[in-house]
C-alpha cells in the first residue's frame, strides 16, 4: 500500500511492527508513543486486534501501577494523571475494538501521551 509520502508501507518503521502484537515494556511515554504510531498506520482487522491486545497490556500495567502507588500512600496528581490515563486508554481500546477507529483512537492516544509525559515528569 502507498503511503502518502510516497514510500511503502511495510509494515516496519517508526514505532515497530503492525503486523504483530508488539510488546509493551511500561507506562513510559516512548512506549505509548510506539503504540500511537502503529495506531495511526494500522489499516487491517487483523492490525486493529493487535493494537488492541497492546492497549490491553497498557491497561494491565496502569491497574498494577495505581494499585502499587495507593498501596505506598500516593495521592494527589500522580493518582489523578494514573486514573485519567486510564480512561484515555479505555477509550482508545473501546475506539479500536468496537468502533474499529484507528484515527479517532489515535486522537485519544496523543492526549494519553501527554498524561503520561506528565506523569513522567513528576517520578523521580
Amino acid at each position: 500500500m502507498a503511503r502518502t509520502d510516497g514510500s511503502a508501507n511495510t509494515g516496519k518503521g517508526a514505532g515497530g511492527q503492525i503486523d504483530q502484537a508488539n510488546s509493551v515494556e511500561g507506562l513510559d511515554p516512548a512506549s505509548l508513543e510506539a503504540i500511537l504510531l502503529r495506531t495511526e498506520r494500522s489499516t487491517s482487522f487483523e492490525h486493529l486486534i493487535y493494537r488492541e491486545a497492546e492497549l490491553d497490556e497498557v491497561w494491565r500495567l496502569l491497574d498494577e501501577a495505581l494499585r502499587e502507588a495507593r498501596h505506598n500512600g500516593v495521592q494527589g496528581e500522580p493518582i489523578e494523571l494514573l486514573t485519567s490515563l486510564k480512561a484515555v486508554i479505555l477509550k482508545a481500546h473501546d475506539l479500536v475494538g468496537v468502533d474499529s477507529d484507528p484515527r479517532a483512537a489515535a486522537a485519544e492516544l496523543r492526549e494519553g501521551l501527554f498524561l503520561a509525559r506528565k506523569y513522567s515528569n513528576l517520578r523521580p
